[in-house]
């Protein structure tokens, strides 16, 4: 089944190429969720999220984005900084062929 939800950025998938986090390709996604009409800030950090760790996102996680989404006069660069944290936090795990 379809969700309403588009996807555009897919979850890193261990041995494929190591410099998926910070590939062209998803800044341009990054550009795809901010500039999205039809997603709230709510759904664009749950699929940060669920892109970044591979599951769903939780409340404080979500509260935490929002804050930075709601303080930031540009939404694309907080998306970005919510990603990175996603990036370095301790639920993001790096396949061991890519250390």
């Amino acid at each position: 089944l379809e969700t309403a939800q588009p996807k555009y950025i897919h979850p890193f998938i261990p041995g494929k190429d190591s410099e998926w986090a910070t590939s062209p390709l998803i800044s341009r996604q990054l550009d795809l969720i901010a500039d999205s009409t039809s997603l709230t800030d709510r759904q664009k950090v749950e699929h940060l999220v669920q892109a970044a760790l591979g599951r769903p996102a939780r409340d404080q996680e979500i509260d935490q984005a929002l804050l930075i989404l709601k303080n930031s006069t540009n939404q694309r660069t907080a998306l970005q900084d919510v990603w990175w944290s996603l990036l370095n936090s301790v639920d993001y795990k790096i396949p061991l062929d890519v250390r």
